[in-house]
């Protein structure tokens, strides 16, 4: 999966002109839209789903819907750097780029790995009342 993420982070950073060109495809040709896509992204997203699903079969990833994960996974990665902009301002979110991609993995993977349980909490722990 960290391979993904920086495959889309590295389509968004340093290939934006392609998708700038596919916002005005989408504009222009609204009547060809659905063949440009489906030509174009279709794979990629189509790719990128059934590696989901794979992973929700195997049990490797937790059993979320593979369609709207790999969706928001690639809409996320392909969205970041310029919403990270204006929400922070002109404040670099991370020092390179191999840090962005290290820590969008470790997001997603934190997100959908489903986590073993290593001793079970007292319910006062569980909730967040600790006494002292």
């Amino acid at each position: 999966m960290p391979q993904i993420i920086e495959m889309l982070e590295d389509t968004a950073n340093y290939r934006s002109v392609l998708l700038r060109l596919i916002a005005i495809a989408i504009i222009e040709l609204p009547t060809k839209v659905d063949d440009l896509l489906m030509q174009y992204i279709s794979p990629v997203f189509s790719i990128i789903r059934k590696y989901m699903e794979t992973n929700i079969t195997n049990g490797t990833i937790r059993n979320m819907e593979s369609t709207m994960l790999a969706f928001v996974m690639i809409m996320t990665a392909l969205t970041h750097p310029m919403l990270y902009n204006l929400v922070d301002g002109d404040k670099t979110a991370y020092s390179n780029r191999m840090e962005a991609h290290r820590e969008h993995a470790k997001f997603w993977l934190d997100l959908i790995v489903p986590r073993t349980p290593t001793a079970p909490l007292h319910m006062a722990q569980a909730i967040g009342e600790y006494s002292v």
